[in-house]
């Protein structure tokens, strides 16, 4: 993570070179985001299973509906 001229942070892709705006300038906001993209190249069986935990709270169903039910609606 770097921050440039313009005060925005920057995450760096170790393996490609890239540089990505975290589009922030709060250092500590930059540290919570790289952390999360951190985390879901790491774990990504847990990322899925944190967005089902996030979603059930927000609505149940949202679990079981399946794609015919998507296309219904």
């Amino acid at each position: 993570m770097f921050c440039r001229a313009g005060g925005n942070f920057y995450a760096r892709d170790k393996v490609t070179g890239k540089s990505e705006s975290l589009e922030t300038a709060d250092r500590a906001a930059a540290k919570q985001l790289l952390s999360a993209r951190n985390q879901a190249v790491a774990q990504p069986q847990l990322n899925r299973s944190m967005a089902k935990a996030y979603l059930s709270t927000k609505s149940p169903e949202l679990l079981t509906r399946t794609w015919p039910d998507v296309m219904e609606h």
